[in-house]
């Protein structure tokens, strides 16, 4: 059995369930796409990132990011057809919007201001790091998409009351 931190570096051998290597449901590995486990080896580390400074628990975000990859697995061939990256950011955002609490102290504070799109844009970008690229690249959006997210989003953090200048700051990389 691997670590929690291993399980989106690696695959089970074939014939392991998911209920074998998560303890949920149970989804049978033997047939997987090449696809799909691509797709989850590049992806697996920025979702849980993500999950992190959402939820403000590394424990928390990674089971977010498990069971946002194992439904997009239940889905696959569907995400084929249309996009798997917004597929599966999709599924990501539903596991960790439940447990992403706006209160005082919380760390990250873009999602309570912002739209969702617009303060995961920040957050992918910004406070991850990540280029715009690969910020379109997660979200299944097209770079322009991404950059007119971080335009309209330091728009509409500029239009926000002076008492939110701190918040704001960091938002917009200042």
């Amino acid at each position: 059995m691997t670590s929690v931190e291993d399980r989106g570096n690696i695959m089970p051998p074939t014939g392991q369930t998911l209920e074998d290597f998560h303890g949920s449901q149970s989804i049978s590995w033997s047939g997987i796409s090449i696809e799909y486990a691509a797709f989850r080896q590049l992806n697996y580390a920025a979702y849980v990132d993500y999950a992190d400074v959402r939820t403000g628990n590394r424990e928390t975000a990674t089971r977010c990011a498990d069971i946002a990859f194992e439904k997009l697995w239940t889905i696959w061939k569907t995400a084929l057809q249309e996009s798997p990256a917004a597929r599966g950011w999709e599924q990501l955002r539903e596991q960790v919007e439940d447990l992403s609490v706006c209160s005082s102290g919380h760390d990250w504070m873009a999602h309570c201001l912002l739209q969702a799109d617009h303060a995961d844009a920040i957050l992918l970008h910004r406070r991850l790091g990540l280029s715009v690229t690969e910020t379109a690249g997660l979200m299944g959006l097209p770079d322009y998409a991404v950059r007119g997210l971080l335009r309209t989003s330091d728009r509409m953090l500029g239009a926000l009351p002076p008492c939110l200048a701190p918040v704001v700051a960091e938002l917009v990389g200042a």
